[in-house]
């Protein structure tokens, strides 16, 4: 059928007519939805692959999100979890390759203003119902789409657009050639509001995948090449929505029209320097303050945070732009601190978090202001504080000053290093009598100049960016004086010394602390069940905590880590346990990268993988380098966070890790081993802190002090450290032992099961094999092959062995007897027994013996025909798990 022949069929049917259509078509079944690659595939053959975005498909949960994801959000995938991707607009595009990389179930939505435009329809009502507003509303839907097909010329059902199979709400596209920006006309009528956008530069919208109601996006894109779309310029744009209005208001709807959102006029509200310059740093303070889960960067692009993430009803995105911050879905401006105290959340600390958005009630006029709310936002004293000590040091004073920004500013920016005055100038450069000041004019300023006037130059890339770069771009020209751009950016960091301040924090009054939040279990938690407790290890090691694995120097501590490392960054289960899939990140101080690649090369081929399958994984080598993440000040005599702490929480979060290895304690940590405050605050604020950073665990590697090895505790220093993780592991050789293949692994102290929990451990080629294991180590991963024996098992197994490769040996079982039974098995067969102590023997002949797999008896005679007793084995009754046979330690 020709499409002049379907914009006859269909234009011969009144608009009633089609809205009565359109809800009988809602009970045909819904298609299936193909999987994501052959969507992606016949998209891009109609011209579309370049403005195509992967979408967080529906149900999915995101790293650093409370609540699951609703279809419609840009995301990235890793192999293991979706993020938020907040760069979207930026983002270039992904090949078809990569798209078969993707979950089957993952969306598929469009940029629009790079040639494309949508008309969103958004009528939701049920499809079926007759009641009179949904019957108007149907209408509407119809007058909306009739109009839209007569300006471009097409049939209503051949219009170029997505629905699905449950709703009246659909989305037109066209094409058009100019810059086109946002639109939005609403209509109401008896307390029911609908409304229709035009989206354009700037904005995404979905065009296929499964919805929150469970029933597919389907597009008819797939028909129309991009090329032959209809042509739409702003004119066209005022045309149509003029002619909605008028269908619309003969329907009794009241209509309004938002302004359009241009970029520009939104930052103009908002722009003063200091503003710009903590955006310029925004990966500092605004993953914590957003949750956003990842190094959002310095660049200048804008970073969009839908309502999808902020877990709020307002459907606009909060836009974070290079010298500004605006909320589109309250219609409301922000400034650093002003955005803190609306979606943060502080702690006893005093750090902040994301704590999700407030609730919102209509204000005067489009905008939004803040209801009632339960969370601990921080105060904006509290904020200005935080943010300070974010991008100054961390023992910036407690702010004590006046609430609004203009004043809270100043200190904002001495925080960054910038002079009050310097600003001040700035802001008028090209007014100021230069001769007055007894300076030169800037045009004609050489190196010298520049560089004794690094804190203005500074504050003027701030305050008057088009100012500072025409300035730059004179002295470029002026060759003889070589003051290339880079030159000159080299200068002014020599003259602008942003130091941190190294000031001591004032004591808080208990009236700046924020509140205590009591729980009420009789009414916070009625009703509530408990969230599962999360293990990276089930057994060993706890999600969302510090663990601390000691082990003497050069026992293989390193090569576990590491070893754990691989087989969570690959899905593989590590010793046999059940294993969480993670991203992990290692820093290793001890060996040179070198080593670590012939250490993975072993690693590789013990787990069976490759090192392409390794993309969650990401190791660096620091070595004989300065690798402290805390140093201790005398003077305040409290620790401080160094850059390197900072770096590897940065480099965590935008890597999006799932558990932070720290390698070893000695090398990160310049306080006092033995000092216990320090201790617990270093364990808690600075191994915890980085674990919060990125919603994940830390596992830092340590060395037993001496009263600790021969304790058998594996200790070190203060009882703080074992105090202060949730769990704590030791690997050690087995009984006496001081070398040798064979390991024991203990898990020492574990806050949320049975500690004591062993394994046994085989050196085998660059990597640990699990020989046995004791309860509740033994239940293991059952995805994973072979099976682990019991300690006892093996014990007996072992010792059965022994007592078949010496018949005839003499034995006694008196303890003080110098044919002691144990001792003689350990002495004549170490190389079956290597894994046990004589404790370990001893236990496995008395359970041996009781059973009547062993019998103690006379044996022979010896030279003075004197009677011997040794042990027999009774092959009958040695059960299958202690067969000789069984061979774990041969």
């Amino acid at each position: 059928m020709t499409l002049a022949s379907k914009t006859a069929e269909n234009n011969s049917l009144s608009t009633a007519d089609q809205a009565e259509q359109e809800g009988k078509a809602q009970h045909s079944p819904a298609p299936e939805l193909l999987p994501v690659h052959q969507r992606a595939r016949a998209l891009d053959a109609r011209g579309y692959g370049k403005l195509m975005l992967p979408l967080i498909p529906c149900g999915s949960y995101v790293s650093g999100q409370s609540r699951p994801a609703n279809g419609k959000v840009p995301g990235e995938w890793n192999g293991t979890n979706w993020r938020n991707a907040w760069n979207w607009t930026k983002a270039p595009p992904i090949g078809l390759g990569t798209w078969k990389t993707l979950p089957a179930g993952t969306g598929i939505g469009v940029r629009t203003g790079f040639g494309l435009v949508a008309f969103d329809s958004d009528i939701k009502v049920d499809p079926s119902s007759m009641a009179p507003h949904d019957v108007q509303a149907r209408r509407l839907a119809a007058e909306i789409r009739n109009v839209l097909a007569e300006r471009f010329g097409l049939s209503a059902k051949g219009m170029p657009r997505r629905e699905r199979s449950n709703s009246t709400s659909a989305v037109y596209f066209a094409r058009t050639e100019d810059e086109l920006f946002k639109e939005v006309m609403t209509f109401e009528a008896a307390g029911h509001r609908h409304q229709l956008e035009f989206l354009a530069t700037g904005q995404q919208v979905v065009v296929s995948g499964m919805h929150e109601s469970g029933v597919p996006q389907m597009n008819t894109l797939t028909e129309h090449n991009l090329s032959h779309l209809p042509l739409v310029d702003e004119q066209g744009v005022s045309v149509i929505f003029a002619r909605i209005r008028e269908k619309a208001e003969a329907l009794g709807y009241a209509v309004n029209v938002k302004p359009s959102r241009k970029p520009g006029t939104v930052s103009a509200k908002v722009r003063d320097p200091i503003t710009r310059a903590a955006l310029e740093r925004k990966r500092d303070w605004l993953p914590d303050v957003l949750g956003l889960g990842l190094n959002v960067g310095n660049d200048e692009g804008e970073l969009r945070i839908g309502a999808d993430h902020l877990d709020r009803e307002l459907e606009e995105d909060l836009t974070i732009y290079p010298d500004g911050i605006y909320d589109w879905g309250t219609r409301r401006a922000h400034n650093p601190v002003s955005l803190i105290c609306e979606f943060g959340e502080i702690d006893d600390e005093g750090e902040i978090h994301f704590g999700g958005a407030p609730e919102y009630r209509p204000g005067d006029g489009e905008v939004y202001e803040v209801a009632d709310d339960s969370a601990r936002r921080p105060t904006p004293a509290q904020a200005v504080t935080w943010l300070c000590r974010r991008l100054g040091s961390d023992n910036f004073p407690t702010y004590a000053g006046s609430a609004d920004w203009k004043s809270a500013s100043l200190t904002v920016a001495q925080a960054m290093g910038y002079n009050a005055a310097d600003l001040e100038i700035a802001r008028v450069f090209e007014f100021v009598d230069w001769q007055g000041f007894g300076k030169r004019e800037p045009g004609s300023w050489d190196a010298d100049d520049i560089r004794d006037n690094g804190g203005l130059l500074a504050s003027l890339r701030i305050s008057n960016p088009a100012t500072f770069t025409s300035l730059v771009d004179r002295w470029a020209t002026l060759s003889d004086r070589g003051l290339s751009v880079a030159k000159v950016e080299e200068l002014i960091a020599e003259g602008f010394q942003a130091e941190p301040q190294a000031v001591e924090r004032a004591p808080k009054a208990a009236a700046e602390l924020p509140p205590l939040g009591w729980i009420d279990p009789s009414r916070d938690w009625q009703g509530i069940e408990p969230l599962a407790r999360e293990w990276e290890v089930e057994g060993w090691i706890p999600r969302g905590e510090v663990t601390l694995l000691y082990g003497d120097g050069g026992i293989g501590k390193t090569l576990l880590a590491h070893q754990y490392a691989t087989a969570a960054a690959t899905g593989r289960s590590w010793l046999g346990q059940i294993t969480r899939p993670a991203r992990v990140m290692c820093v290793f101080c001890e060996d040179s990268a070198a080593e670590l690649h012939r250490r993975q090369i072993d690693i590789n081929r013990s787990l069976g993988v490759s090192l392409s399958e390794l993309g969650n994984l990401r190791l660096v080598s620091r070595n004989f380098q300065d690798n402290f993440i805390a140093t201790f000040d005398r003077k305040s005599q409290t620790l401080a966070k160094t850059a390197f702490w900072h770096q590897i929480r940065e480099d965590a979060i935008a890597f999006d890790a799932d558990v932070l290895i720290l390698d070893t304690i000695a090398d990160i940590y310049a306080g006092s081993e033995i000092d216990r405050v320090l201790v617990n605050d270093f364990v808690k604020r600075f191994l915890g802190g980085l674990g919060r950073s990125i919603g994940g665990s830390v596992i830092a590697l340590g060395h037993p002090s001496a009263a600790g090895k021969s304790s058998g505790d594996g200790t070190s220093g203060s009882t703080g450290w074992n105090n202060a993780s949730r769990s704590r592991l030791y690997l050690q050789y087995p009984g006496k032992a001081k070398s040798g293949d064979i390991r024991q692994l203990t898990n020492m102290k574990l806050n949320y099961g049975a500690k004591g929990a062993g394994l046994k451990l085989r050196w085998n080629r660059g990597a640990f094999d699990v020989l046995a294991g004791s309860a509740p180590a033994v239940l293991r991963d059952a995805s994973a092959s072979g099976a682990i024996p019991s300690l006892n098992d093996a014990a007996e197994s072992a010792v059965v062995s022994a007592l078949l490769e010496m018949p005839g040996v003499p034995m006694s079982d008196k303890p003080r007897s110098v044919h002691f039974a144990p001792r003689v098995l350990e002495r004549r067969a170490s190389d079956i027994l290597a894994a046990f102590s004589v404790d370990d023997i001893t236990s496995a002949l008395h359970r041996l013996e009781a059973r009547g797999a062993i019998r103690f008896d006379a044996i022979g005679r010896n030279d003075q025909r004197q009677r011997q007793f040794g042990y027999i084995v009774i092959p009958d009754k040695v059960s299958a798990k202690a067969s000789p046979d069984a061979g774990v330690f041969e």
